[in-house]
């Protein structure tokens, strides 16, 4: 194979690299060369761009669905509501994230703005995070989460964590109350 055939090769799994190829092609093409083939070798790429970007759901268990949250007591303070759901639904190969504002009795603060889920680089972790809607402090938010199953209908060692400070040790953020709580779909 040649190393052209390896950069095409490449080219169509990166949409935004076959623009560029072809543009890079179109400036060096001589007159005296056919525009014909030049336009064949744009609609095959294409077509592998279109067929490497799917937004079909993922297939098998997700996280998409109802999760029912019933939250222990906290280490600091309380939290209200303690039985709440988070209903997240899939968006292409993404989900959003909706829960209802909950409310830390220490301030009191409100957390009922910015639900997302939290991308981790390890996939079994599952981690919504919810912000006030005028945070005063870098660390101000609520995260619910915990260690997928296999079937994704419930979580392991799941937890609350309420931070509410400035910044932690080494300028990360660590929580200030922490509850132990039942996650499952």
């Amino acid at each position: 194979m040649t190393s052209g055939a390896t950069h095409r090769g490449a080219l169509l799994r990166h949409p935004m690299w076959v623009v560029q190829f072809v543009l890079m092609r179109l400036h060096r093409l001589h007159p005296a060369q056919s525009i014909g083939g030049l336009l064949t070798r744009l609609a095959i790429a294409g077509l592998g761009a279109a067929c490497t970007s799917s937004t079909a759901p993922p297939s098998g268990p997700t996280v998409a669905g109802t999760w029912h949250v019933t939250s222990a007591a906290l280490s600091s303070g309380t939290l209200s509501p303690s039985t709440f759901d988070i209903v997240v639904t899939p968006v292409g190969h993404s989900y959003v994230a909706s829960l209802p504002a909950l409310t830390w009795s220490v301030g009191p603060l409100v957390f009922n703005t910015q639900a997302h889920i939290v991308p981790y680089v390890d996939t079994t972790l599952f981690v919504v995070e919810e912000l006030p809607t005028s945070p005063t402090l870098p660390c101000e938010f609520v995260t619910i989460g915990g260690r997928k199953n296999a079937s994704i209908d419930s979580l392991m060692s799941p937890t609350i964590e309420v931070f509410d400070s400035d910044t932690g040790a080494g300028s990360s953020c660590a929580p200030v109350a922490l509850a132990f709580a039942v996650e499952k779909k």
